[in-house]
Parts: structure tokens; sequence; C-alpha cells
């Protein structure tokens, strides 16, 4: 955003956010998903039962485990022209593209014979007298890069190779035998020297400076060598493709020779891009082209420069065009971006999001993210643009750094703490509309406020985002984070109630190299609509955690997760945070800001710790789930019982409870010898009053069989709770979850599966489609399966069944192939709505019987 007429939208509405990281050293680097998390998704249904009445249904979790991967990335093979006898240099790259660190074993080989030398360009002057000589070895962190320098003698034959191969010597590695897998193993760039018989050059360029603020003169220095006698055609043509934040400065350029003490005034032929061509000898010998450049913006960014030269090095008058090193000029300064995104400091505008808002509440509630992407601490006024507001006549406002909001006037405005560079600041912006909209013409409409941020220090540094509100639904959406307990209406638990908390709800302790879990961490979905929630560990500044601090979350099944799945309103559900720290750590505490929000709703609350250590033994229970049955009947529910703690645990029991259970509704409790959420011969029923043992970090599964009576009245929900009761510290804890049946004799029912796909050719169907999790790695390729069934006896009616792309991934379309709708065997692309990461597709009618699905395609990032 250059100014505050670029907008970022935050129209609240089907936006899930990822959690991305941008690492600059040398090149920026592209976010790859890390290691070990585990991207978990859902699916819904909607649709009319035979009672006009809208009915919900959700579908069984799917869950992909993200492997870690090498990676490894040589830029790139090349040809470069001389005279025997004399030396060539050949300017590469090498780059960590996996999402590990690697130790990447260089090395040089030569099929014609010749040897050549390795340096690191530290400098990136392009100019072996100014590189080291390099080892065999170097170390890479994921995106991280170096400018490499080979360096040979031209031979005497024509067309000889040199080789330059960076391999990653590890077991894994060893082990690929795919060819498609061994670019994450190991890379190779071939170097052809050619001997020429011309004129030839060698060109490498530097700057006079790394870093640079906006407005700032950097002075580029093209060095040319024309080592050899040879005669024929003398031309050198130099093209530099200045980035858009450089501008040539004119009438400032300057041909030096004799080691830059006799210089002249030169002129381009073009600007941009920026060319100089000399034909008539002006280039003899060696020298300099020297020229100025000014910054125009960028700042925050790492602006790479390379440069194109041609020359004739052979005497058939075929013109040759090589390139020169490259050089990172970092562009410091003051800029600040105005966005809706808390993971990222997008420079552009986002998706549309959309508020769920209840005119009950009457007050609509948006948050949105100032970021300081210059190098210089700055303070920031946040107001509202007047001039763009198109929120009703009568509307209050309340703009606040905190969720604590509550003093409603028609003008506001806040300043922003000092935020240092990287840092950012969310911005809670409440509008309570009038209490008489419901009497208006207007509303339905789109309403819209932008907020503006401007530096105090420097008020040219500006941006704008702005906040819509689509439309108004009566439905709601609240969190509430609490620590211990579920919130269950009790305030007096850990954290209860919304807005971070003054002071930390745990305040422990940790000895640097060990690990701490804060256990019992409960996500409260407390609107009245299903939910699901990202979650996140920053420090009290609002930017990632110190360093030597490495955190994740853990689910149920003691697996990485960045979000909680699909939370019934009401209900709760449980994660554990591990945070581990380095040996080099500080000792003295940190305060840490766990944060849970909803990717498409954009509620959130947060809870504040200090890290501590302490070792926990739990139970989790895990899903709540809503189906639909017909009388008469009964229904599977499957469960899984996880000991998520570092202890064997003894002494469980499981407890069945039933809203119905006194209208001859029956449960039994089975143990899933298979592990497939299926009844079968082999499941064994586990009584009322039965203990058993788990082991620590082991799951039990569970299948509960519940019969529906065949009186059963059409409508009538019975919620069932599932309870797993053990002693801790002498006290019997609780662990439950609540299965929710609907009666209707429209009984739809969503399934959810998956399978590996390779991003291209015609996807695969059939039985290659699973509910079970399985491995995938970066950049790979999944495709989903959503499935809805009416397994009752009446038709349902309106049904839409709706999908998501997870966290970490993004939806793939392919032109007349992906997304798709099957119906009784037919395939079609209507009625399908992508919205961002959402995707929902539309079916008028639902026959008894029948069963309709909804294909899409994922790229793992």
């Amino acid at each position: 955003m250059n100014s505050c007429h670029r907008k970022a939208n935050n129209t609240v509405y089907f936006r899930l956010l990822l959690a991305a990281l941008f690492i600059f050293l040398s090149l920026k680097a592209l976010a790859v998903t890390p290691p070990g998390t585990v991207i978990r998704s859902q699916a819904q249904a909607w649709f009319f039962d035979e009672n006009h009445v809208r009915q919900q249904v959700s579908s069984n979790e799917v869950v992909t485990l993200i492997q870690s991967v090498t990676g490894v990335h040589l830029n790139k093979s090349q040809n470069q022209w001389g005279e025997q006898g004399l030396k060539v240099t050949f300017p590469h790259q090498l780059v960590n593209t996996g999402n590990i660190s690697a130790e990447y074993q260089l090395a040089l080989s030569s099929p014609s014979g010749i040897t050549g030398t390795l340096h690191l360009d530290k400098n990136h002057t392009g100019q072996t007298n100014t590189a080291s000589r390099l080892s065999d070895t170097v170390r890479l962190k994921p995106g991280e890069s170096v400018d490499l320098l080979v360096e040979a003698v031209v031979p005497e034959a024509d067309n000889a190779n040199i080789h330059l191969t960076a391999t990653i010597d590890t077991p894994e590695c060893q082990s690929i035998v795919n060819p498609s897998e061994q670019g994450q193993c190991q890379a190779i760039n071939i170097d052809t020297i050619k001997k020429s018989n011309g004129v030839v050059y060698h060109v490498s360029h530097r700057l006079d400076k790394e870093v640079a603020y906006v407005g700032d003169l950097v002075q580029v220095s093209v060095r040319f060598d024309r080592p050899g006698q040879s005669s024929g055609v003398n031309k050198l043509k130099i093209k530099d493709r200045l980035s858009e934040h450089l501008e040539f400065i004119a009438d400032s350029a300057q041909l030096c020779k004799d080691h830059g003490n006799t210089c002249r005034s030169t002129a381009p032929n073009s600007t941009r891009p920026l060319i100089f061509d000399y034909t008539k000898g002006e280039t003899s010998g060696h020298g300099e082209i020297r020229f100025l450049v000014r910054v125009t913006g960028g700042v925050g960014q790492t602006l790479l420069n390379t440069i194109d030269y041609s020359t004739y090095p052979k005497k058939d008058g075929i013109l040759v065009t090589q390139q020169t090193n490259r050089i990172p000029l970092k562009i410091i300064g003051k800029k600040v971006i105005f966005n809706n995104n808390e993971y990222q400091p997008l420079d552009e505008p986002d998706d549309s999001i959309k508020v769920i808002f209840s005119p009950n509440k009457s007050t609509a509630n948006f948050v949105s993210y100032v970021w300081n992407r210059g190098t210089q601490s700055a303070t920031y006024r946040i107001f509202p643009v007047r001039q763009t507001n198109t929120f009703p006549e009568g509307s209050l406002y309340c703009l606040s750094n905190n969720d604590q909001c509550q003093n409603f006037t028609s003008q506001v405005a806040i300043e922003t703490p000092q935020l240092a560079p990287g840092e950012k600041q969310a911005i809670y912006l409440k509008v309570q509309l009038p209490k008489n909209l419901h009497d208006r013409t207007d509303y339905k409409n789109n309403y819209s406020l932008e907020l503006e941020a401007v530096d105090l220090s420097d008020t040219a540094i500006r941006d704008r985002v702005q906040n819509q509100l689509i439309n108004i639904i009566d439905q709601s959406t609240s969190i509430d984070l609490t620590l211990g307990h579920p919130l269950n209406g009790n305030v007096s638990v850990p954290g209860a109630g919304s807005g971070l908390d003054q002071q930390p709800v745990t305040e422990k302790t940790v000895i640097p190299g060990k690990t701490l879990i804060i256990d019992n961490l409960y996500i409260n979905n407390t609107g009245t609509i299903a939910d699901s929630y990202n979650l996140s560990l920053e420090s009290s500044k609002g930017i990632q955690v110190p360093e030597g601090i490495s955190w994740h979350f853990l689910d149920s099944n003691n697996l990485p997760v960045t979000h909680t799945g699909a939370i019934k309103p009401g209900q709760a559900r449980a994660v554990q945070l591990v945070i581990q720290t380095s040996e080099q750590a500080t000792p003295h505490p940190q305060s840490l800001i766990i944060t849970a929000v909803s990717p498409v709703h954009h509620v959130r609350d947060s809870l504040s710790i200090t890290i501590s250590f302490t070792s926990t033994h739990h139970l989790q229970l895990s899903p709540d789930n809503r189906i639909q049955a017909i009388p008469g009947t009964f229904v599977t529910l499957a469960h899984q019982l996880a000991n998520t703690g570092n202890t064997n645990m003894d002494n469980i029991q499981l407890e069945l409870t039933g809203s119905l259970k006194s209208q001859k509704w029956q449960s039994i409790i089975y143990e899933d010898m298979a592990d497939d959420g299926k009844l079968s011969n082999n499941d064994r029923i586990i009584h009322k009053g039965a203990s058993f043992s788990l082991k620590k970090q082991s799951v039990k599964h569970l299948v509960i069989k519940v019969f529906i009576p065949a009186n059963a009245l059409s409508g009538k929900e019975n919620v069932i709770g599932l309870k797993a009761t053990w002693n801790n510290d002498n006290k019997r804890t609780i662990a439950e979850v609540k299965d929710t049946i609907v009666v209707n004799r429209s009984s739809v029912v969503i399934t959810k599966e998956q399978t590996h796909w390779d991003c291209e050719n015609v996807f695969p169907t059939g039985n290659t489609f699973s509910k079970h999790s399985f491995p995938v790695k970066p950049g790979s390729c999944v495709i989903y399966k959503l499935t809805a069934t009416n397994q009752g006896a009446e038709p349902a009616n309106n049904v839409i069944i709706h999908g998501a792309a997870p966290d970490f991934t993004r939806i793939l379309k392919k032109t007349n192939t992906l997304p798709y709708r099957e119906t009784n065997s037919r395939h079609d692309m209507n009625d399908i709505h992508i919205s961002g990461k959402n995707i929902s597709a539309t079916w008028s009618e639902l026959l008894p019987g029948a069963s309709i699905s909804l294909y899409f395609g994922i790229r793992i990032e």
C-alpha cells in the first residue's frame, strides 16, 4: 500500500488466514508449511426438511500430516567465454527450498578434466579477489540462500564443462528412489566454458551500499574487463532492468578508465530498461560504468539486482548475452501497513471477510492490524475517514487498542503504543447501529467505514483499511478462552470473560532447555452457531515469541494443531500448549499471549501467561457429533479417548447420559478394536462401572450404538453425553463429549474423504478416497470428496454442501476438471461458489436414498 488510496478490505466473510513466514537474508524466501503441522478439516451441509425447517449437519474430520522435506535450488547453469589460459567466473545462488534446516555438501567436478575453485561471494561483488574460498559444506535455514562463485581456467578444448553439485547427505535422502523426488536432495548446475576468438568481456557489478532509505542515492558500478587480445567486433551492451523502486538519475552516468582515475560523461540509450550500448571501442581494456539510482519505495524489502551484458565472443557475428552476479539492496525507512491480516503485513488488498452480526446485540465488531513495516520505531494515530463512511445516521463508534472498548461516541480517535520495526497492534472497532434499524429500508444494505493510520512523526506515512458489514443475520458468534476448566457458565474459571486479563492466568518459571506444557486450555464457543478457531502464541508486544522459544499446540491425539476444528455453540474443546526453550534462552519469565480467532467470523479472545514448567496427566475425549436419525433404527457415533499426559493412567471409567433416556432410547459403548469408527463382531462392550487403564500418549477408540424408538417424534433432539472419569491428585476428574441426535424423516448425513493428487492430471475416483489420515509434503495436492446422503424417508430440499481449504492450503482450480458436483453419477460444474478459501455447492432436491458429492482440490503451501 503506497498511500491512503490503497485499501485492504476488512469485510469480514469466508476467509481463512494462513500463518506464513517471510525470511530475508540475501533472498526473499517463500513461506513453506512447517513439518509436523496437522491439517484438520470438516465439511457441513444445510437443507430444509419435510417440515421446511432448516437443518445443519457436520461431517467427520479428515487429517493430513505435513512431513519434513528437504529442498535445494541452484541458480543457474550458464556459459562463459574466454581466451585459452585466462580465467572465467560463474556466479551462482544456493537456496534452501525445504521446510527444515539442512547441510549442503558442495562439490566441483568436470568431465572435461578441468579444475575449478569455489568461493563465497559474501560482499556481492562478483569478483573472486574480494570473495573467500569456500569449504565443501554450507548450512542453511529454510528459505536462506548464499551467493557462490566458480572460477576456472579456459582450457585448450572448446565447450568444456564444470559441474557444481549441492547435495543433502542424510539417510532420508539416500533412500529416495523416485526420480521426481531427487530434486529435494540434490541440484546440479552445469557451467560451460566456451573458447573465444573474438572480443570477450568479463562483467560484474556492485553497489556502494547494502542498505538504503527511501530517497537515498545509490551508486551502481558495472566493472568490465577485456583480458584477451583477440580482434573482432568490439561491442559491449549493458542492460539493467531496474526494480520498480529504483529510478535512474539523469546525467549521472560516467564511463571511467585507468582504475577510475579518468572519467567522462556517458548517456544511456534508454532508461527503462536502462541500456548502455558501446560499439566504437570505448570500453577496450578495463574500466567501469557508474551511475546513480534513487530509492523510491519498497521499505522493508530486499531488492535483488542483476545485469545482462551482450558481446561478440566469436567472429561469426552472433551476439551473445550473459548475466552478472546478483546484489541485494535492503530498503529501510518508515512505512505503515493497515490491513485485516493477523499474520502477514500484506502490501495489497485482501479478500473480503464477513461479520456475523446479531441485531439483538446491535453492535458490529471489527479487528484490523497496524503493522510497522519500516525500520524505525513509530507511533500511529488511528481515526475514521468520515467522507467514506456509509453506516446509517445515528450509528455510534468505539475505537480501542484492546477489545474492552465501551465508550461509544460519534467521533473517535486513538493512538497506538510505540511499535518497533516489525511489530503490529490490533485495532478494535465497534459500531453500534441505530435501534430503529429493523424499520429502515437499508436493513440489508452494505455498510463500510475506512480507518486511517498516520505516523505521528511523519504524516506522509499513512495507510487505510476498510471495515465492511455486508449484511446482517440473526446469529451471533463469540468465544471465551479459559484455563483449567471449560466455561459452562462459571465466571470464576481462570480467563472467563472476553478480552485480555490484566494478570496472567498462570505464572511459573521454566528452566532454559526444558519444556513447559500448558494443559487444559479450553476454547469455549459462546456464540449461537458452530465455529472454528486459529490458535497462536505471541509476545505481549504482538510479535513472534522471543528467540530461543518454540511452541505448538496439541490436540486430543497428541498431534500438533494450528486450529481447533468445528466447535458447536455452547461447547468447548481442550488443547495443550507446548513451549520448548533452548539452553541459551533468557532465564527470566516471559509474558506471552495465547490467542484464538475465528478465521471466518473474526471473533477472538486471548489469555496472558508467564511461561512455566509443569508435568501433566490428562484424558481428552473427542469429538462432539451432530447427526440425524430415523425412528426405529440405530446409529453409531465414533469417539477417541486419549491420554495426552506423560504418565500412565488407571481406574478410568465411562458413563453415558441421555436427555431422552426415559423415552426408551438405549445406548451401548463399544471398544472399537479396528479403529475404523464402525461396529464389527470383534468390538467389545464396555459395561458401566468397568475400569481400565490407558498408557501415556495412547488412544482408545470408542463407538456408541444408539437405538431410536419407533415412536420418537420428528424434530426431537436427544443429547447423549459420554463421560470419562479418573483420579487426578485424589480428585475425581471428568472429561466429556456430547452427541446430538435429531429425529427426522429427512435424515441427511455428510461424510468427508480425501486422496492424493498430482495437482495436474485427471484426478482419481472410486475407492481411492478414504477418511483416514495420510502424510503429505509441502507443494503436493489433495482432493476432498464431500458426500451428502439422504438416509431418511422424505426428500431434503435446497441442500448446500460447504467446504473450505484449511490453514496452510489453498483451493486449486482446474479448467473443466475441478471443482465439480456429482449427482447420480453425472458430473457438472454448475451452482458451485468459491469465495477465497471457501467453497459451496447447491442442489434443489435430494431424494431418499440418493447421494450427492462435491469434489475440490487443495495445494499444500
